[in-house]
């Protein structure tokens, strides 16, 4: 079969839903909207503040009788949803066992693009250690060429000297010259050394970069990587800053949960954490 379009390549419309509408369900579970309906209407009835037993009695339960029914929608929906839960797991465990990248479970495609990646990186890793080396070795052989004229141009420099004190001036001053044409040679050497040097320090990516006939680019990345040998060891202050606030709320969540006292007397106060107030609240909670 020919795949004419990929599904992000196209608008997807209610066209391509023959198996089920919005209008479709409430035709067949209109019972749970009606139901619904007529505990929505009791709101009519609620007083604005409840001054005995009796009347709070009735309205926990009817609260009782919402959780009932919305229990009883969420198990419908999780009965008519799962038919097609099955069919989206036949869906993606069929395309996925072709073209999965997922690490733990690889495609077909990525399974082949494996055994070829491993041979290209490769290839490119000796490639950017190559041209690292060919770099380091040029800027080596700069330094020691600015070192031989800087050599010279002292031997020059004293040359000049050892003439003007035997009052040798044009002698003098050709050696001055030669010295000075020495000097200012060693130094643009230095700084060609400095930048070959430099090179030499690149990103893998600039050494290993290759382009092939058909337009596509192969280069390398550089990545750093951790293992853990002793997370008791590991201090939270330094990696604090990096984690997100939803993961700090949850860990302050989970040491509250697991230390907060459970008897309390009232006034008393439990702030355990710097920067982070702990309060206690009443919650309604209505069972049988």
């Amino acid at each position: 079969m020919t795949m004419t379009s990929p599904a992000s390549d196209r608008e997807v419309s209610t066209a391509d839903n023959q198996l089920i509408t919005t209008d479709r369900l409430a035709a067949n579970y209109g019972g749970i909207i009606t139901r619904l309906n007529s505990l929505d209407a009791r709101l009519s009835e609620l007083p604005t503040r409840i001054d005995d037993d009796d009347t709070c009695g009735h309205w926990q339960d009817f609260i009782k009788e919402l959780d009932d029914h919305a229990k009883a929608i969420e198990a419908t929906r999780e009965d008519v949803k799962a038919p097609f839960l099955a069919a989206g797991s036949i869906v993606d465990s069929f395309f996925k066992a072709l073209a999965t990248r997922e690490p733990k479970r690889p495609g077909r495609a990525e399974l082949i693009r494996a055994r070829v990646a491993i041979i290209v990186e490769n290839y490119l890793q000796r490639k950017a250690t190559a041209e690292r080396q060919r770099r380091e070795a040029e800027a080596r052989a700069l330094r020691e060429a600015e070192d031989r004229r800087r050599r010279e141009a002292e031997e020059r420099e004293a040359m000049a000297r050892r003439a003007e004190e035997r009052n040798r001036g044009a002698e003098a001053e050709r050696q001055q010259f030669q010295a000075d044409l020495a000097a200012k040679e060693a130094q643009c050497i230095a700084d060609k050394a400095m930048y070959v040097e430099q090179s030499a320090q690149a990103p893998s990516a600039d050494l290993a970069r290759t382009r092939s006939a058909g337009g596509s680019l192969g280069t390398l990345t550089d990545k750093w990587q951790f293992e853990i040998s002793d997370i008791t060891a590991v201090k939270g202050a330094p990696i604090w800053a990096y984690v997100k606030r939803e993961h700090k709320e949850a860990a302050i969540r989970a040491f509250m949960n697991a230390n907060a006292p459970k008897q309390f007397g009232e006034g008393q106060e439990w702030q355990p954490l710097a920067g982070v107030r702990f309060y206690r609240v009443q919650k309604l909670q209505v069972r049988r």
